[in-house]
């Protein structure tokens, strides 16, 4: 999956960028700089955003079921 899609699901899934930001506690150039750079390889900061947005980590992280 490209990098931005899964950053741009889950904007779209909070309803706005800013409001992604907030519920995960991170700033907007925090989510900009996934957009662009992909989600990171934390796994306590992906185990945050399936928590917030109830998106699966197999979903977030595809790479590391391969």
């Amino acid at each position: 999956m490209k990098n931005s899609s899964i950053v741009l699901e889950l904007i779209k899934k909070a309803g706005s960028i800013n409001k992604l930001a907030a519920a995960l506690e991170v700033t907007r150039q925090t989510i900009q700089n996934w957009k662009k750079r992909g989600l990171p390889d934390n796994n306590d900061t992906i185990n945050h955003i399936v928590t917030v947005t109830g998106v699966s980590k197999r979903r977030l992280k595809p790479e590391w079921y391969q």
